[in-house]
């Protein structure tokens, strides 16, 4: 069994680029190409969300989920509109922005650069024992407004052959396919004198070879996520058993 996860050394922190994307979307391929590309850049974190609104014209994409749906639909709530669409990426919870335009994708990028320099990375540790989050270095006043995600996700092409719907015939390649995303709520918060902070989980991930584990700091605005505040990933390989 997997009792810790991570020495802090394994973890990054990034820019969180969220593709809400759907097999069944013919416009959509070019959107995951350029996922793909942007993962090039460590500092990055592409996460792509298979949306389940597709699914009634003819093909259900394996990947889709209601949540991810969820997802974007809160999104867009947030910023007050009624409009959804594929393909769409959400840069750093703030810049939205059509998934195939590939400059004002990376201007957004840039524009998020100066909150990733800003980050101090602070120890992370997770303890599949008690199912909790343990972080040093941040305050427990910081956590207040903020949602803590975590999210399992896939960084390998993985092919599907799509039978039906507008990419009917094609061989499609997606890669960083978001498998979980969960709330670690409810939680406990403890803190000690060092600053460590503790986390309760109702049940723990359980994170594959194959797979990474991404955290998610995010900003909540009149009920709705907004701007992320920090980010960090880890391969599940990189966990150190104890």
């Amino acid at each position: 069994m997997i009792s810790s996860l991570g020495a802090n050394a394994e973890w990054r922190s990034a820019i969180p680029i969220e593709l809400f994307t759907s097999q069944g979307c013919n416009t959509c391929p070019p959107a995951d190409s350029i996922l793909f590309q942007l993962s090039e850049d460590k500092s990055l974190l592409p996460l792509a969300f298979h949306v389940d609104y597709w699914n009634h014209l003819g093909w259900t994409d394996v990947f889709s989920h209601e949540l991810f749906t969820l997802r974007q639909v809160n999104y867009a709530r947030g910023i007050g509109s009624r409009k959804i669409y594929t393909p769409q990426v959400v840069v750093n919870g703030s810049y939205f922005l059509v998934g195939s335009d590939e400059v004002k994708i990376r201007r957004a990028i840039m524009s998020s650069r100066s909150l990733l320099d800003s980050i101090n990375m602070p120890q992370i540790s997770f303890n599949y024992e008690n199912n909790s989050l343990r972080i040093q270095g941040i305050h427990s006043n910081y956590l207040k407004d903020l949602k803590i995600l975590y999210v399992l996700y896939n960084p390998e092409i993985v092919t599907t052959e799509v039978m039906a719907g507008e990419n009917r015939g094609q061989t499609l390649e997606n890669s960083y396919v978001v498998n979980d995303l969960s709330e670690f709520l409810p939680f406990e918060v403890t803190e000690n004198e060092d600053s460590t902070i503790s986390l309760q989980l109702e049940e723990k991930p359980i994170c594959q070879q194959h797979q990474s584990l991404a955290l998610l700091f995010q900003a909540i605005n009149n009920g709705y996520p907004s701007t992320i505040q920090k980010a960090y990933y880890i391969p599940c390989q990189d966990l150190k058993k104890q």
